[in-house]
């Protein structure tokens, strides 16, 4: 609309005004700041505070808080160690009748893919065992809960297997069976105290046994994660499911979270010849098992950028404080700035009245 004249204003004057007046508005009251109303304070005028002006409250805003937690879940809620240590165990030899040997040739193609996959890939120190009894087995498996460790811990046993008291058993080449949570023990917080904190992976390999009856495959601590696995063996290609693991381990993405990455293959089992139980409520953080040549360069970036985001968020938290306490002086400016014009119109009115009288 154009501008328009007020009282005693000529068209010039209009024109230069720097603010404009609608037709149908009425006169701004002229303007009056603090110095000119003294006696009227904030005090005296309670009902314009902080509480009635919610879009000048930075509280108002839950998007700061939303973004800055999800900020701290990629550091706090994230693995962040290399890979470890890798046991490898294959029976192939029993000497129990009623266990039927695995083949050679079989075998061995299981153990190069392994190799391939926790060894060249992956990364872990593997050390490879063949052919153990029961006793055998708890022996290395002391020995290694023994050691100190400083990355993520794997184990991996392939051999005959049987259900008892709906706990899937592994058996020696002996045939005397070994529970899993009596493996998992010797890794535990109280047995591995340099495993706390750390992801703890096993891999639990049988042949031609349902595991419909399992209702348990993992000791209750943290940090702990179960995949059983049970399917047939080749006698040339060996275990089917070794061999898709290692295509899926290559074709993987980077950054890929060993939970997800375990629950596609859970999802693939059913359109092949093996079938999986898994527990993975342990792992209370994401970790990202692709640590391997290839990923170097990548681990080193996230490296940088998780420290980088650790040290810029407090600074963000200190900018969102200094931002509230800045909101809190507007708010008190904008209302002594109210008053101020409030107190001047009052002024002018109760003048003219005066006069009038």
């Amino acid at each position: 609309k154009p501008v328009q004249p007020i009282s005693g204003e000529n068209t010039s004057t209009a024109m230069s005004r720097p603010y404009q007046i609608l037709v149908d508005a009425p006169p701004p009251p002229p303007a009056v700041n603090a110095e000119q109303a003294p006696a009227l304070n904030a005090e005296q005028a309670p009902a314009l505070n902080a509480e009635q002006a919610p879009a000048l409250n930075a509280e108002q805003s839950p998007q700061h808080d939303i973004e800055l937690d999800e900020l701290k879940n990629i550091t706090e809620n994230f693995y962040e160690c290399k890979p470890g240590r890798c046991l490898i165990i294959l029976n192939k030899v029993f000497d129990d009748e009623d266990l039927h040997n695995l083949s050679a040739g079989g075998i061995n193609r299981d153990l190069d893919r392994l190799d391939e996959i926790f060894a060249e890939t992956l990364e872990f120190k593997t050390v490879i065992k063949k052919d153990l009894k029961k006793d055998q087995i708890l022996d290395i498996v002391q020995r290694f809960s023994g050691r100190e460790h400083k990355g993520a811990f794997v184990f991996v046993i392939l051999s005959h297997g049987k259900v008892v008291n709906n706990e899937l058993n592994i058996m020696g080449t002996d045939g005397n069976p070994i529970t899993i949570s009596e493996i998992q023990s010797h890794f535990s917080e109280f047995n591995c105290s340099s495993l706390i904190g750390v992801p703890k992976i096993f891999l639990i390999h049988v042949f031609n046994l349902s595991l419909r009856e399992i209702t348990s495959v993992c000791i209750s601590e943290s940090d702990f994660a179960t995949i059983c696995v049970s399917g047939p063996h080749d006698d040339v290609h060996g275990s089917i499911f070794v061999k898709e693991l290692l295509e899926k381990v290559e074709t993987s993405p980077l950054d890929a979270h060993f939970s997800k990455f375990v629950e596609e293959l859970k999802e693939l089992s059913g359109e092949r010849e093996w079938e999986m139980k898994c527990s993975m409520q342990q792992l209370h953080k994401y970790y990202t098992i692709f640590m391997g040549k290839k990923q170097k360069e990548y681990a080193k970036f996230m490296m940088k950028y998780q420290r980088a985001l650790k040290n810029w968020i407090p600074l963000r938290e200190q900018t969102i404080a200094d931002v509230e306490i800045i909101t809190q002086k507007l708010i008190k400016h904008h209302r002594n700035v109210n008053i101020s014009r409030i107190t001047g119109s009052v002024t002018s009115i109760g003048g003219s009245a005066m006069a009038i009288t």
